[in-house]
């Protein structure tokens, strides 16, 4: 029969981890900063403005869409980028 080997790599990991007293583990990746949570109301709040804006009161025409569709998309991009959340 062969033995069978654990595999451990050479070099630690780039993430460090310590084991704490109750227990748990906390992760720390130094190229992050602290956590931020993504804003979904302020985005939710600008998709209801845009699309509203923009699709109040239009009828609908297959020639148009496509334009509008890369307009509308372009403007809530923009607008979103504005709020600078951090990737």
């Amino acid at each position: 029969m062969a033995a069978v080997t654990a595999v451990v790599p050479p070099f630690p990991s780039p993430l460090s981890s310590r084991e704490g007293m109750d227990g748990a583990v906390a992760v720390s990746d130094p190229r992050s900063g602290p956590l931020r949570r993504f804003p979904v109301t302020a985005v939710d709040d600008i998709l209801k403005d845009v699309l509203g804006s923009y699709l109040r009161e239009q009828q609908y025409e297959p020639a148009r869409c496509r334009d509008m569709a890369k307009d509308i998309a372009e403007v809530i991009k923009a607008r979103v980028r504005d709020l600078m959340i951090p990737r």
